[in-house]
């Protein structure tokens, strides 16, 4: 509330609760004195250094009430405090916010995917994360009678702390701190600790509360993987639980202590408990314990038992177990498949380059004359014609030239050049068969069965399938590449 003083019949003060204020009242401009302001300002007492000077003021509302009338009570200021600037209190402003978004919104139909939620939150090395502005100290105040008002200082309540993997950095002032990765990773809090991990490691499920997974390093879940959720990420992928229906693991290495109904695919290693109507790719090594209506396409594939599966290896494949049946047959293949294109292109070559050799030999043996003779002759006279056009040879009874004779066996014009263009084709035909061997050498494609094998299961090596029509136990299949055949092996 404010108190008001009377300073003449028609003027009175008014101080402010606060004392920061006083205005002059003015209800009547009937003689009245341009310097009344200093009559109040002494009658109350206020402080000289808060007074305002007026006069011009009083002197102008005179002459504007001359021309118009005015309403009452006319009000002035004629002096002012200083009011306390109060202290703020500790804060914290992050450069990276580490809420978890609703989802993503499609630009083009407004639609929101709440499988991206942003859970993970990378920082590259030097990159600042948060900075807290420390509490400020706060400044006096002074009332327009010259009393001291006090302000009060901001409190500190902020606890965070620089974990692994950050820094502070504290400005002289020591008014703000920033906390900066040391190295990238990923951003989490616990409590009031900040760190920067290499690893991800969530406690829980991967579902709508987090969201898909994508991270510049290792992730390591103790949940389970719901169905249509998914982790990428540049390291290995440890998963606890199961990995559902239409998941997806995209990683370096992705272990699954339990068991898998969606996609894996790994750059290094696959291993899991067992997989079942799922997909398992490995650039390298897979290593599962049972599979069932499973696909699984690796280098080395070890496996203990195999329920109607296809698996692909293009190294070698250790089975256990092969349960097969009529309706659902289990397809083992040992090869590359980007090898046997090449290889089958390199066969095709090969099989062309077999029928124009059958027919160059054809052509010698109707007409009586050895190829490897007309050769020998050209080499020795280094002419490409061996005989002009029109001319005979002399031949012995094996078809072997003996010496050129008008009256002598009659060699067609085109002879020579056909006898060197069999001998090219003999040439490419063994690099060729080298080619192919060197392929198929380096991917060999081994399959071995520990245990057993049921009938109506399929062996596929290079294009080759060799179909199981009894159970087979304890053998191994390779591939003939000279017969182009698959040998089977008892044994180990």
């Amino acid at each position: 509330m404010s108190s008001k003083i009377p300073v003449t019949r028609t003027v009175s003060l008014e101080i402010s609760d606060d004392k920061l204020k006083a205005t002059l009242l003015i209800y009547s401009l009937r003689n009245l004195s341009d310097t009344v302001w200093r009559d109040a300002v002494d009658v109350a007492h206020i402080a000289e250094p808060y007074v305002i000077d007026v006069t011009q003021q009083i002197r102008q509302i005179q002459r504007e009430h001359a021309k118009s009338a005015m309403g009452f009570p006319l009000r002035i200021t004629i002096a002012t405090g200083v009011p306390p600037v109060h202290g703020e209190d500790s804060s914290v402003h992050y450069s990276i916010d580490l809420e978890r978004s609703p989802g993503e919104i499609d630009e083009q139909t407004g639609a929101i995917n709440f499988r991206e939620r942003g859970l993970v939150k990378e920082v590259k090395s030097g990159n600042t994360i948060l900075e807290i502005q420390w509490a400020t100290k706060g400044v006096k105040g002074f009332t327009i009678f010259g009393k001291t008002i006090a302000a009060r200082n901001g409190e500190n309540r902020l606890k965070l702390k620089a974990g692994a993997g950050v820094r502070e950095q504290h400005y002289p002032d020591n008014e703000r701190t920033l906390f900066i990765a040391q190295r990238d990773g990923v951003v989490l809090q616990q409590e009031q600790t900040i760190i920067v991990s290499e690893v991800f490691a969530l406690k829980g499920d991967v579902d709508y509360a987090t969201g898909n997974i994508r991270f510049d390093g290792s992730v390591t879940i103790t949940g389970t993987v719901k169905a249509g959720f998914e982790i990428e990420a540049t390291g290995d992928v440890t998963i606890e639980g199961h990995v559902e229906k239409n998941a997806v693991i995209k990683g370096e290495s992705v272990v699954i202590n339990g068991g898998c109904y969606g996609n894996i695919k790994a750059r290094r290693l696959a291993q899991m408990d067992f997989a079942e109507n799922a997909r398992v790719t490995s650039e390298r090594e897979v290593v599962i314990k049972s599979i069932a209506r499973t696909e699984v396409i690796g280098t080395n594939v070890m496996v203990n038992s195999v329920i109607s599966s296809r698996i692909t290896a293009y190294d070698e494949l250790v089975i256990s177990e092969i349960n097969s049946s009529l309706n659902m047959p289990s397809f083992i293949i040992a090869y590359d498949p980007c090898a046997l294109e090449v290889i089958n292109q390199f066969r095709s070559q090969y099989s062309n380059l077999s029928f124009e050799m059958e027919l160059l030999e054809s052509y010698f043996a109707n007409i009586g004359i050895k190829s490897e003779s007309l050769l020998g002759e050209a080499r020795r006279s280094h002419n490409v014609h061996l005989v002009p056009p029109g001319y005979a040879i002399k031949l012995d009874e094996g078809g072997n030239i003996l010496s050129t004779d008008p009256h002598a066996w009659f060699i067609p014009p085109d002879a020579s050049q056909k006898a060197k263009r069999l001998a090219q084709v003999r040439e490419l035909l063994v690099r060729f068969k080298e080619v192919i061997k060197t392929m198929i050498q380096r991917t060999p494609g081994t399959i071995r069965i520990l245990s057993h094998c049921d009938r109506d299961t399929v062996i596929d090596m290079y294009g080759v399938e060799k179909y199981l029509n009894s159970t087979r136990s304890r053998c191994t299949f390779t591939y003939d590449f000279e017969n182009n055949c698959i040998i089977e092996k008892l044994g180990r």
